[in-house]
């Protein structure tokens, strides 16, 4: 996905992806894979970037998601003023779905950072039924 992207965007994409298969269910690497694809139409759409970066990488039993860009970035104010579209409201829920915590750090002229980390303990327990959950926030 980020290889088109990148190629039909005049934005400068970098990707860092650690190897992450058979970590998550099928059902959780696709809103894995939603989530970072939001992030990156909220680049295309919205930040006037000219530098974008995807960076997957799991420490321990931590996956974790950022994706950030040196755009125009926003300001507090304008998100709570409804611009906070449907696209950050499904990474959020997508994040919560996982039970991972989900940050955004943005200001004008800033840019923008999304953040998510997921714990791939406790989703290969759920993925097993064990019932053996670890912290769930969201």
């Amino acid at each position: 996905m980020l290889e088109k992207i990148a190629a039909s965007s005049d934005i400068r994409f970098t990707v860092e992806v650690a190897p992450i298969d058979e970590l998550f269910s099928k059902e959780d690497e696709i809103n894995i894979y939603r989530i970072v694809q939001e992030c990156v139409n909220n680049i295309l759409r919205h930040s006037q970037a000219t530098e974008a970066r995807v960076v997957v990488n799991r420490t321990g039993d931590v996956m974790q998601i950022t994706v950030s860009d040196n755009g125009q970035g926003f300001s507090a104010d304008e998100r709570a003023q409804g611009r906070r579209g449907l696209g950050l409201t499904g990474i959020a829920e997508r994040t919560k779905m996982l039970g991972g915590t989900y940050r955004m750090t943005s200001a004008p002229g800033q840019g923008t950072t999304v953040s998510v980390s997921i714990s791939t303990d406790s989703r290969k327990g759920e993925a097993r039924g064990d019932g053996n959950h670890l912290d769930h926030r969201g």
